[in-house]
């Protein structure tokens, strides 16, 4: 521990006090963007490749959005019959196709559940 007489110690504890000033340059902007981007790559990247080799192709591309939170990987489909068919896909094998798919692109994502939105 830093003596409280030193320099140093008021000068930390000044840093530790003082409020920094914002970064209004585009550099901020920029980076919460590309923190964004990484974190829903983390989060459902691997989805949209295991989407790619289990799905068949008409319904992949009624799916608009791949998201994985909580063990829940939900697909948004905004057309109410390609989300009938990806139900009647889902129920006769295609589940297992795709989680099968999921733990193959990522081996420690525990996927326990498919749920289709609108």
């Amino acid at each position: 521990m830093a003596s409280p007489f030193d320099k140093a110690y008021y000068d930390k504890l000044r840093d530790w006090r003082t409020q920094r000033t914002p970064d209004l340059g585009i550099t901020g902007i920029i980076q919460k963007i590309a923190d964004s981007t990484r974190r829903q790559q983390r989060t459902g990247g691997f989805a949209w490749s295991a989407l790619d080799t289990a799905c068949p192709p008409e319904l992949r591309r009624a799916i608009t959005s791949a998201v994985v939170r909580r063990g829940v990987l939900t697909l948004s489909i905004p057309d109410a019959a390609a989300r009938f068919q990806l139900d009647r896909w889902l129920r006769t094998g295609g589940k297992t196709a795709i989680l099968t798919a999921l733990r193959t692109a990522s081996p420690s994502s525990h996927i326990l559940n498919i749920r289709a939105t609108g």
